[in-house]
């Protein structure tokens, strides 16, 4: 949000004390709820009365009471409590859930704490409540571990909200589990190539082996061979064997020889 982001009734939001005192923390009294929706017409005030009293017995808020019987609208109700409060009252069109927030609380602890923080003012998180009170503040400084900036919203808008806040992190959450579960599937991928390979440089190096045992085999029948016919020349100039034994004896070592470079 802007430096000056006005809220549906008109007032700014200009940060952590753009109210009275610090944002939900009134530095005078604050008008009962009965006193502001009788000045607005709402209902008279012995109805008002009633309502209360009603509520006392039934555990009711007086808010509740008014909307259940249809005397206010949920909009109505939110502008009179955040002017009970001295906060701004957003409507559900200006309440614009900024996707930087969602690392601050999850989705589950803002249900848990009833309201939702919906973006930052001047560098202070912005948190939308349907229901002000001291001890909501409160516990939500107290999670987030810092000040923040408080505006009001209707029940619905913040049930909208909670909504969406619910949706956008089970979607992230199944975009890295899905990005968590491909990683895997590559490194699987990776493992069984890096596996085939090694099997395949096995093979190359056991093949290569025995290359070289059949040059060596062949080298060394090769060198029996020469020997073989050097001896039988010397046999021959001894005169120890014919030379027509001599030439057959070399057809032989030659044809052998030929078999070796088949």
């Amino acid at each position: 949000m802007g430096e000056e982001d006005r809220s549906a009734d008109g007032s700014t939001l200009r940060g952590p004390r753009a109210v009275e005192g610090e944002s939900g923390r009134s530095t005078g009294a604050r008008r009962p709820l009965a006193s502001l929706l009788a000045e607005a017409g709402v209902a008279s005030e012995e109805q008002l009365r009633l309502a209360v009293a009603e509520g006392m017995g039934s555990g009711e808020r007086l808010g509740e009471i008014v909307l259940r019987r249809g005397w206010i609208d949920e909009a109505g109700l939110g502008r009179l409590l955040a002017r009970q409060w001295g906060l701004v009252y957003l409507d559900d069109e200006a309440a614009i859930l900024e996707e930087s927030v969602g690392t601050l609380l999850s989705a589950q602890e803002e249900e848990l704490l009833g309201v939702c923080i919906i973006g930052f003012v001047e560098g202070v998180p912005l948190v939308a409540a349907a229901e002000p009170a001291e001890d909501r503040f409160a516990r939500v400084r107290s999670a987030l571990g810092r000040e923040c900036e408080f505006a009001v919203v209707s029940k619905s808008t913040l049930e909208r909200l909670l909504t969406q806040r619910a949706s956008d992190e089970a979607e992230a959450q199944a975009a890295r589990a899905s990005a968590a579960a491909a990683r895997a599937a590559e490194d699987d991928r990776a493992e069984l190539l890096l596996g085939e390979l090694d099997a395949a440089a096995d093979t190359l190096v056991e093949w290569a082996q025995r290359l070289r045992r059949v040059v060596e085999l062949h080298q060394q029948t090769e060198d029996e061979l020469s020997a073989c016919r050097e001896q039988i020349v010397a046999l021959r100039n001894e005169g120890r064997i014919a030379e027509e034994v001599m030439h057959r004896l070399q057809r032989d070592l030659d044809l052998e020889d030929s078999r070796l470079d088949v």
